[in-house]
């Protein structure tokens, strides 16, 4: 599965469901689910731990509405 374009699909779709979230409020929503404490951690976040990370927080989102 080539996670690299799924997530970035994903991160698309995610922002047209949230049209009101800025891009940084999506990328946070998302990066708060992964391990990322400082900027240099997004080194090593997989993109398959990424695009899992969009899908889970997309679902959070949902459910808040």
């Amino acid at each position: 599965m080539n996670y690299k374009n799924n997530a970035i699909r994903e991160l698309q779709y995610f922002s047209k469901e949230f049209p009101s979230y800025t891009l940084g409020e999506l990328l946070y929503s998302t990066l708060r689910l992964t391990n990322v404490t400082k900027i240099s951690d997004l080194l090593t976040v997989s993109d398959e731990d990424l695009f899992s990370a969009i899908e889970k927080t997309k679902q959070e989102e949902k459910e808040n509405i």
